[in-house]
């Protein structure tokens, strides 16, 4: 029997070409978006799963009693706690620091490059982690001061001749690192796995950064990630509960009273990080798979429809086949097995989109999270284990309700009469519904796409409150730099191009500013509160054209303004609540005197328009000059980028020449949303797409069916134009209906999500009506073919058998 279930499966197939088609590129479709989310989950949920010992290595992590801010969670913690706990507990079998540097200028000879990843690390890094070495001794690579260990790819980036023949011929080589000191390469690190959430391309040993620090050994700095790996028979509650004792007997005074020490797992960092600048992946995660499923829905909604709406051209097989004694399960088996044929051929097609999209895809989810996902995942036995069960699972969800309709019917009912069954009420209700649904889920992704697209472009025009239009920004991020920078800035003013110059700590697009604990003299410190700092020098406000609302600018005339003077903004006024904010004092943790507000400037936003304005203040402190940002005259960028480049090379020949432009800058607050909308456009594409397939299926169904009909009605001198309105009329009412469901969906649950932002546009009317209009005249066009093609026909060939 199977084999001539196998047969009549392939004749159907064969006969139906156009039917099987649609079937097969929809659910092909479907199960690709669905193996791109599996891929995605099966990439994230595998995080930092390679290392040997993962079962018993624990990052720690530390609550912060913040006053009336509440807790801030970190995972950055004392310098001096891992060596402590290491010494007193013999449970501990390793530790390290990590601390990660930033953008770290790498020298050796004439190569010199700004680099990423750089990391410190104790000397028992790797007998945590399981980061395999090309050369070197793991033991002993982070021993000796000065060390280094670099990956394989910087290998050949510095040491091209070396490398290429014997990697071993590097070790004892040195890099220079910022054009201070020299680190001997003791290690080669194969590349660190792309599912690492430790990633790194230098890694030097910690104890050389720690040398001549002084805060090292405070307990009151939180600079950096400590990791321990616990024997199997200390169990990591024994060691929370010591922490407490730990902070008294080492801590500084009351600490433990307002930190919280606690453990958490390596393998669950990546996916629960209690640092607030690595959270959402969950939930982009959750989102990424409800999408995944519904695309996949819709492509077996389809196949429901089709299969029950060409019920008619089977009723009679079903019909002899019980009259010859086939039980109703094994005509249930039959068409189930028929839709899992279909769902196998299915499944190479799949394939091909994956391997096709996924690498546009990496670009997309790159500029967004610094990541790509594998192409080797597609290639993993388990992935391909997993295949025919998806093949089964989808024939099964798709031909389950298709399989059941069709072994119901009465052999005396199919045999005796040649009614349209697949036209009864039932079936009929069934398809419509299903189609409704369908939509419903089409348009909710259309008018997703289009109000995420709203809101960021209203956060793009939104008045930022300073000027980001011919602002070009240089990196001083070396103190060697930064204590010099006014040289610089001196030369530049010297070209007429040049409006301004100004010093800081950063740009206000850059989204970065030292927080500080800030309290006005006439509150207790038990209300203080973070407040946003940013070091200025005296022409900051000119070059970005903030608006001074009261008081003075900063004056070089007043040597106090260098000191104890600060400018802050519309909110810190209002946080204050001050009336008559200038001359009033302020303290900041950590400084011994009180500064005096001498202005305050209009509100401007310095972090994403996701988040409320913050309280800000700006004092001057050469010290903290990170960024000199230049205001050009003119339209010449070309001419004005030379000149900067000149000077830069006279003023550091020794450091690499960038530039940023300040307006990009603010455009690379809203990238990871502009991302997400494209994600979601992509998805309303394969839903609309999907969809439409089986609209056409169906429509191309109803005018086989109505064939007759349309030959009487234009015999009795119905226009064309009638006859295409009733063949599309029914499909216009259904997305109608889909469209009142679909609304007030999108109103409500969009209407959350834009609350995410502070900032946000509103909810238009004409945007619903246009894309419910888009979607219908897709629609349209999709049976508009099958409409027309059987209002001409010719009623004398439809009629002649009759």
């Amino acid at each position: 029997m199977f084999k001539n279930y196998l047969k009549i499966a392939w004749r159907n197939i064969y006969k139906n070409k156009t039917y099987a088609f649609i079937n097969v590129f929809g659910l092909g479709m479907g199960m690709a978006v669905f193996l791109f989310v599996a891929i995605f989950t099966a990439h994230h949920l595998s995080f930092d799963s390679f290392h040997a010992k993962k079962e018993n290595i624990y990052r720690i992590n530390a609550g912060i009693k913040m006053g009336n801010a509440g807790i801030h969670y970190t995972s950055s913690v004392m310098t001096p706690l891992g060596p402590t706990l290491r010494s007193e507990f013999p449970g501990i079998q390793a530790m390290t620091r990590i601390k990660g540097k930033g953008r770290t200028l790498i020298s050796h000879g004439d190569r010199r490059f700004y680099e990423e990843g750089f990391l410190w690390g104790d000397a028992e890094f790797f007998d945590i982690f399981s980061f395999p070495l090309k050369a070197g001794n793991p033991q002993t690579a982070l021993q000796q001061p000065y060390s280094i260990v670099i990956t394989e790819a910087m290998a050949h980036k510095y040491f091209p001749e070396e490398a290429s023949q014997n990697l071993a011929a590097i070790l004892g080589k040195s890099l220079r690192i910022d054009n201070k000191s020299e680190y001997t390469i003791t290690a080669i690190a194969e590349e660190v796995p792309a599912n690492s959430s430790l990633q790194f391309a230098f890694l030097a040993d910690y104890p050389s950064y720690l040398s001549g620090v002084a805060w090292a050994q405070k307990w009151g700095n939180y600079h950096l990630k400590t990791f321990v790996l616990l024997d199997e028979s200390f169990p990591s509650t024994a060691l929370e509960a010591a922490f407490a004792g730990i902070l008294e007997k080492h801590g500084n005074e009351g600490q433990a009273g307002f930190v919280k020490l606690f453990l958490q797992r390596s393998d669950d960092i990546h996916l629960q990080s209690v640092d607030p600048a690595g959270g959402g992946l969950l939930t982009l995660m959750i989102v990424l798979g409800s999408l995944g499923t519904v695309i996949l829905l819709i492509a077996c909604i389809n196949f429901m429809n089709l299969a029950t709406a060409r019920s008619a051209t089977r009723a009679k097989e079903v019909g002899l086949r019980k009259v010859i004694g086939a039980a109703r399960r094994q005509l249930i088996g039959q068409f189930i097995g028929e839709s899992i044929l279909l769902s196998a051929l299915a499944l190479p097609l799949a394939l091909i989109l994956v391997r096709l999209f996924l690498p546009l895809f990496n670009e997309v989810y790159f500029d967004l999270a610094q990541q790509t996902i594998p192409l080797s995942l597609l290639n993993t036995p388990l992935l391909y284990l997993g295949l025919p069960l998806l093949a089964i699972l989808v024939g099964v969800i798709g031909g389950s309700y298709p399989a059941i309709f069709l072994s119901r019917f009465s052999p005396s009912q199919v045999l005796k009469t040649s009614m349209t069954v697949s036209l009864s009420g039932r079936a009929s209700k069934l398809r419509k519904g299903l189609v409704v649904v369908q939509f419903v889920f089409s348009i909710y992704f259309i008018l997703s796409t289009v109000i995420l697209y709203q809101q960021i472009d209203y956060l793009k025009n939104r008045d930022l409150g300073f000027t980001d239009e011919q602002v070009i920004s240089m990196p001083l991020e070396k103190k060697s730099l930064s204590e010099k920078g006014h040289i610089l800035k001196e030369n530049l003013l010297q070209h007429h191009q040049i409006q301004q110059v100004s010093l800081s700590l950063s740009s206000p697009a850059r989204n970065y500013s030292q927080s500080s604990l800030v309290y006005p003299e006439d509150v207790s410190r038990e209300e203080r509160w973070n407040m946003h700092g940013f070091a200025v020098d005296y022409h900051y406000l000119e070059t970005f054209d903030l608006t001074l609302l009261e008081g003075r600018n900063f004056s070089q005339e007043l040597s106090t303004d260098a000191l104890l003077a600060y400018i802050i903004n519309e909110t810190a006024v209002k946080k204050f609540g001050w009336e008559n904010p200038i001359g009033k004092t302020i303290q900041v943790s950590g400084s011994q005197e009180a500064g005096v507000v001498i202005g305050v400037v209009k509100d401007f936003h310095f972090l994403a328009l996701h988040n409320q304005i913050e309280p800000v203040m700006m004092y001057i402190d050469p010290r903290s000059y990170h960024t000199i940002s230049v205001k050009a005259r003119g339209e010449d960028l070309p001419a004005i980028i030379d000149i900067l480049q000149q000077e830069w090379q006279a003023f550091a020949p020794d450091f690499p020449f960038e530039v940023t432009f300040l307006n990009e800058e603010a455009g690379a607050l809203y990238q990871k949303y502009e991302i997400f909308t494209q994600i979601l456009r992509a998805c309303a594409l394969f839903a609309v797409l999907i969809a439409c397939l089986g609209l056409f299926g169906l429509a191309a169904f109803t005018a086989e069916q109505r064939t007759k009909e349309i030959g009487i009605r234009k015999v009795l001198g119905a226009p064309v134009s009638k006859i295409i309105l009733l063949l599309t009329g029914e499909f216009t009412l259904l997305i109608l209906i889909a469209s009142v469901i679909a609304w007030p969906l999108v109103y409500f649950g969009m209407g959350a999500g834009l609350q995410f932002f502070a900032y946000r546009t509103d909810l238009s009317l004409m945007v619903f009506i246009v894309s419910t209009l888009a979607v219908l005249g897709i629609a349209w066009l999709t049976v508009a073919w099958q409409a027309i093609r059987a209002a001409l026909a010719n009623p004398v060939e439809t009629l002649r058998y009759e």
